[in-house]
């Protein structure tokens, strides 16, 4: 059995010349061969959020933690001694003595350390980041408040309870957490990382609870693709999706990224390292999005060559994903073109933790509805008359598309509440003709340059059957719906396209699984 090792407790004030580094990393970051990434990214993100003071308390207590700490001695041969320190970070001006009385906006996150010396050592052997429940990064005005980033978007937060002081106090963010190397590595802690933030588990689940269900006696030399999907697969809500990348194109591989964040739902992606190649894994689980972007349209023009695609891939405007890594920290933004720029460090797999599992991924499902407009808009012109009909119908135009895996009430919901620029909206006839559709389904939506990037509206959705397989020779067998400005399309019991009316006649919001106006 291991040896409890004591800690001292303490509130400290960590302004100017208060300094990280030496003060609190250098304090309690203890295993000299494990430099201390991770804390250091963790005190950068608390140091920007405008954190004033720090509580440090024993972390032994909890039964998790000494659980965790049991289970890293037992596969040593036990008899080895542990600290566990809680660190709760504060934007509060005065010291938390009392945390019931901070204001909940400015308590920015809790994070616990584990230090373990193996028991034929002197020196501490494993320091890591047990688990951190860390805010949003936001920006804080000079009165505390808070405000999100500008453009960026996470798809999925959880709910934690934390103990500050003997005080429960309720965190909202991603959970995060970090391998120790030999009972768990970085796929158990992108699967924790993923799962708890979800909350595919209650209690949020271990390390040790994934090694029980694989079956895996530590020490553990990492968890195969299938292991992975296993996991995800047993938890409440969420169906691995796996997607293997190494015979995608850039553009594939951002639209699949792109759909599965912009769906509400969080990734794993695997990527090769190094020489020899190994694989890492990390959480994904939002974007940023630049309106101002040049790229997209540009490059295409300037090249002079044949286009890539008929449309313009949304994902085209994310310019980076946020994610987790356990290696370096938590809320990092990596490039949309990171993975395109060593072939040594490449994407190999995207796992998708959708509610369901879709048989069509994203970037086949936009590229059907690409085609679909491309040939179909012309032929509808004299079918219906309408500023924005007329527009789309009787020009040739490059559209850009936006590819989301949506439930048929949250679709249903959301034309309920649409409002196109000019007042217009979907009556409530034509909206219960969709009762009939799939409970899940691919929503491509369609919009325009300008529109999608200064008003964040699209002109309407083209719906993919995402479950039944796909017909490259008959692509219009997947088709379930299109929704035009002025012109409504439904695949009938006999499998033909009906036409009929619609109400809204312009361009209407884009659909946002979260509430997202922190953009520009």
């Amino acid at each position: 059995m291991w040896t409890g090792l004591p800690t001292i407790e303490s509130c400290l004030c960590c302004e100017p010349p208060f300094s990280f580094f030496f003060d609190l990393v250098a304090t309690h970051w203890k295993a000299a061969e494990a430099y201390p990434l991770t804390l250091h990214r963790i005190c950068t993100l608390a140091r920007k959020q405008g954190a004033r003071f720090v509580a440090i308390e024993s972390a032994l207590p909890r039964a998790d933690i000494r659980e965790e700490i049991d289970a890293l001695d037992g596969s040593l041969g036990g008899g080895g001694a542990a600290e566990a320190v809680t660190i709760s970070f504060f934007a509060s001006e005065t010291e938390p003595t009392d945390t019931a009385m901070v204001p909940a906006d400015e308590v920015l996150g809790q994070i616990v350390v584990v230090n373990y010396r193996a028991p034929t050592s002197s020196e501490f052997t494993h320091t890591y980041i047990y688990e951190a429940i860390l805010t949003p990064p936001a920006l804080r005005n000079g009165a505390g408040h808070s405000r999100p980033l500008l453009n960026n978007f996470i798809c999925a937060e959880g709910e934690f309870l934390c103990v500050v002081k003997g005080c429960e106090l309720t965190l909202r963010g991603i959970y995060y957490c970090q391998q120790n190397g030999l009972t768990h590595v970085c796929a158990h802690a992108c699967l924790r990382m993923a799962l708890n933030s979800i909350g595919a588990f209650d209690p949020p689940v271990s390390s040790k609870a994934i090694n029980e269900k694989l079956g895996i006696t530590p020490p553990s030399t990492g968890l195969s693709l299938g292991q992975i999907a296993k996991v995800i697969d047993g938890s409440q809500g969420a169906k691995a999706s796996i997607v293997e990348c190494d015979n995608l194109t850039l553009s594939k591989f951002l639209t699949i990224l792109a759909a599965i964040v912009e769906s509400g739902h969080v990734a794993l992606l695997v990527f090769t390292t190094g020489d020899p190649q190994t694989e890492h894994v990390v959480t994904v689980f939002g974007h940023t999005r630049n309106s101002d972007e040049w790229h997209p349209e540009a490059v295409p023009t300037y090249s002079g060559g044949p286009p890539s695609t008929p449309y313009y891939p949304s994902s085209f405007w994310i310019d980076h994903f946020l994610m987790h890594d356990d290696n370096f920290g938590p809320y990092y933004a990596f490039s949309s073109r990171a993975l395109d720029v060593d072939q040594k460090v490449r994407a190999r797999y995207i796992v998708a933790l959708h509610p369901v599992c879709p048989a069509v991924r994203p970037d086949y499902a936009e590229g059907v509805a690409g085609i679909t407009l491309l040939n179909l808009l012309p032929s509808l012109a004299p079918l219906r008359a309408g500023k924005w009909f007329d527009f789309i119908t009787q020009n040739q135009i490059k559209f850009v598309l936006r590819t989301i895996l949506i439930e048929k009430s949250k679709y249903l919901d959301h034309l309920q509440s649409s409002r196109a620029h000019d007042g217009t909206a979907m009556a409530s006839h034509e909206i219960e003709m969709l009762k009939g559709l799939p409970d899940w389904f691919w929503m491509v939506e369609f919009s325009l340059p300008a529109l999608y990037t200064g008003n964040r509206s699209k002109l309407g959705e083209i719906l993919i059957d995402g479950f039944a397989q796909p017909d490259t020779a008959d692509l219009g067998k997947s088709l379930l719906f299109v929704r035009l400005p002025s012109l409504l399309m439904l695949k009938n019991t006999s499998g033909q396209m009906a036409y009929s009316a619609s109400s809204m006649h312009a361009h209407s919001p884009i659909y946002q699984h979260r509430a997202h106006e922190h953009v520009w």
